[in-house]
């Protein structure tokens, strides 16, 4: 599926594969760019990356720094525009070895990867045979080298969930770099498969989106 959220000051959004599903008002305000931090991809920066993604596949992220509307969501599932100056990084996780990392718009953020149990891995995971998309494990970080410099506010990604998956389980986080309640951003799947956005405004304040609407 691709699912989509969107956030500005007053409502946060969530479309799967275009079309909108859930919306939620309230009083959603920016975080400073000082907030971002290093970010990850498929995991966050919690006690053995306690929060990846479990059982899923994930095809690809983009951020924007704009909020984007239903029809530009909806183009987006056809391919990303990679010169879109809205565009803060974007990563199509189907490629094979070093290519899987490169950040394909103008910001050239590119992904380092680290396996926190064995460095050795750190190189030869590139060779391993590939499924569809990525796949994520409590050791493996898919890490951006430099932190972003605009604030997305629009986040979007192609995921797989298996059907075995129970209906009640937290499908873990997209992007994000939660490792306690200060500076963070989390795009993320929570219990009982409900997209979340998860962040802290510039005082620190916990502000979130759980769209209990759809069970992903």
């Amino acid at each position: 599926m691709h699912l989509a959220i969107t956030v500005s000051e007053t409502e946060a959004k969530c479309y799967i594969n275009g079309e909108l599903v859930d919306t939620k008002t309230g009083s959603f305000k920016n975080p400073q760019k000082s907030t971002l931090g290093n970010m990850a991809i498929g995991g966050d920066y919690r006690s053995g990356n306690g929060q990846n993604l479990k059982s899923a596949e994930l095809y690809s992220v983009s951020l924007f720094s704009d909020v984007r509307d239903a029809a530009t969501i909806k183009a987006d599932m056809s391919g990303v525009d990679y010169s879109s100056d809205k565009l803060v990084g974007t990563y199509d996780l189907t490629r094979e070895g070093l290519e899987r990392l490169r950040d394909r718009s103008k910001n050239e953020n590119h992904l380092a990867y680290t396996n926190t149990k064995d460095s050795s891995l750190n190189e030869s995971f590139l060779v391993d045979t590939m499924k569809e998309g990525t796949d994520f494990s409590s050791a493996n970080l898919y890490r951006l080298a430099d932190i972003p410099t605009e604030t997305p506010y629009t986040f979007e990604a192609e995921i797989y969930f298996p059907s075995f998956m129970s209906m009640s389980d937290r499908g873990g986080v997209i992007f994000g770099n939660y490792e306690g309640p200060e500076k963070c951003i989390n795009f993320e799947i929570y219990s009982n498969g409900n997209p979340r956005l998860f962040w802290t405004n510039k005082n620190g304040t916990i502000i979130q989106s759980t769209f209990g609407n759809v069970n992903v």
